[in-house]
């Protein structure tokens, strides 16, 4: 079921209960008897994780997330300690110059923006149930872009092994933990009860 976000004051009931469209009064008595149309509050829908993919989903991209916000070390880190780390990992000297500097930085930024991007869809996996699948499926394509270019730069073995593959292997349990024990897409669902709240009594 589905329930409009109401205005300042109106309780709904637990998540765990189940919960019905709330109409603006428009007239009528105290329990809500009027003639005519009365339209929904205009709101985002709250939607329960009643399916069993949904906290699954749910739990894979808080922690792909956090793994991925964890790049913002490096984006902080002072240059000496990416001069160490750079060795460190077999690549050798840190190349001198502001661009160096500008690339693992902003790339480090990417990262933690795309994990924040998951902790957020995480929040309401049944809402952005399609804009999951349409990442997971990106992180498909980014890995094996990333192989290619690891591979291309002659990138350790290690490094080329871990990188392209690991992304692409997120998005890839992304697809499946949605795929797997489901009945149909829930963001069809959630549309179609949306579009019969809107209609309202009559």
């Amino acid at each position: 079921m589905v329930c409009c976000q109401a205005s300042a004051g109106t309780e709904f009931p637990p998540r765990s209960e189940p919960c019905r469209p709330v109409y603006r009064r428009r007239g009528g008595d105290a329990n809500g008897r009027a003639a005519g149309h009365w339209p929904p509050v205009p709101g985002r829908y709250h939607v329960g994780m009643t399916d069993p993919r949904h906290r699954r989903v749910a739990v894979a991209l808080r922690a792909l997330g956090t793994i991925d916000l964890l790049a913002l070390a490096a984006a902080l880190s002072p240059r000496p300690w990416i001069i160490l780390a750079h060795e460190w990992c077999g690549l050798g000297p840190l190349p001198d110059g502001p661009v160096v500097g500008y690339l693992y930085r902003s790339a480090s930024v990417m990262y933690a923006l795309h994990g924040a991007t998951l902790l957020f869809v995480a929040g309401d996996v049944v809402r952005y149930w399609r804009l999951i699948r349409f990442l997971a499926v990106l992180a498909v394509v980014h890995g094996a872009i990333l192989f290619g270019i690891d591979t291309m730069e002659e990138m350790p073995g290690w490094w080329r092994w871990v990188e392209g593959p690991g992304f692409a292997a997120t998005g890839a349990i992304v697809l499946w933990l949605q795929r797997r024990g489901g009945d149909g897409d829930p963001a069809d669902r959630v549309a179609v009860s949306a579009e019969a709240s809107t209609a309202g009594p009559r």
